[in-house]
């Protein structure tokens, strides 16, 4: 079992995935201090209850921040929920005073009770007899306490090989939100990588343009899609790919972990192939430059690269 956020687990796919949270709402959007909308100022500064300065029309900038919110909300909901690949759960239970506010709401007004089968999980069995064991005391070694347990997490330091790269000068792809930064950091380059985790190398033109549009929308770049489209289909297209169909498909998204320098270094390596001599590590990049640029770009990935090796 893994527990991840929905933004962790863009581009992945699993069995059976469990949605949990979603009876809450999204806190409230609120105004920025300062925003520029269709050439006029507006500003806000302190709060309603202590009394706020306000220039321009606040209101209407908050009812922006709230559809742009609401609209986030439901983009996420729709990545969540189609992470699941055979069976997706998800609790329906909310508070009646959160509104249309709750994915669980939207999740309802979608159909979800009418569509979906309910669960209902079964009775608990009987209180089992003492066992022979009952009576055994484990001496945990150390200190068992939370305290101690939180102290000893916190001595430990996890990281990523983009973020090590991106430490040591190296160029990292930057996403555009903060938490779109660090592996396939763009929202192109996100759901292009999606796409190519979730199609079969065999892929055609039709698939690879119908995937590549609901991963566009999944990254709130519908407009690209053709884009992403094109960057799927020239990755399928390469020579990486079709070693890979000849090895039988490789392996696709490969986590590790290692230590480091103290620290735990985790990841997923894109596509892994077996060959006759060893094994092949493929990491997709959508970096845009020119022929002769790339020996020069892909030097500045040779420490990733690395990294990505010693963790295989």
């Amino acid at each position: 079992m893994r527990v991840l956020t929905i933004h962790a687990a863009k581009g992945l796919e699993f069995p059976v995935v469990v949605l949990a949270g979603i009876g809450t709402r999204p806190q409230p959007a609120g105004v920025p201090a300062v925003s520029e909308h269709s050439g006029s100022l507006v500003a806000a500064v302190g709060t309603k209850a202590s009394g706020r300065l306000e220039l321009g029309d606040v209101a209407a900038a908050e009812a922006r921040e709230t559809a742009h919110r609401d609209a986030e909300a439901a983009r996420l909901l729709y990545v969540a929920a189609t992470r699941a690949r055979d069976h997706l759960i998800v609790s329906l239970r909310h508070l009646e005073r959160f509104g249309s506010g709750s994915g669980a709401v939207r999740l309802m007004a979608a159909g979800a009770r009418e569509l979906a089968a309910r669960w209902d999980p079964p009775p608990a069995p009987p209180a089992a007899a003492e066992g022979p064991l009952a009576g055994l005391v484990v001496d945990l070694p150390g200190d068992p306490s939370p305290e101690a347990h939180a102290a000893g997490r916190a001595r430990v330091r996890f990281t990523s090989a983009t973020g090590i790269a991106s430490a040591a000068g190296e160029r990292r792809e930057e996403g555009d939100e903060p938490w779109g930064r660090g592996r396939g950091g763009t929202r192109v380059g996100r759901a292009v990588h999606a796409a190519i985790q979730s199609l079969p190398l065999t892929a055609g033109p039709d698939e690879i343009a119908a995937v590549a549009a609901a991963q566009a929308v999944a990254e709130a770049v519908p407009d690209r899609a053709g884009e992403v489209a094109a960057l799927v289909g020239a990755a399928l297209a390469s020579e990486a790919a079709a070693r890979a169909r000849a090895a039988g498909g490789g392996l696709r998204e490969v986590p590790f972990a290692m230590t480091r320098d103290g620290a735990v270094v985790e990841g997923f390596i894109d596509l892994v192939v077996p060959t006759a001599t060893g094994l092949e590590i493929v990491d997709w990049k959508t970096d845009d430059v020119l022929g002769p640029a790339v020996a020069g770009r892909l030097a500045g990935y040779r420490l990733q690269a690395g990294l990505y090796a010693a963790g295989l």
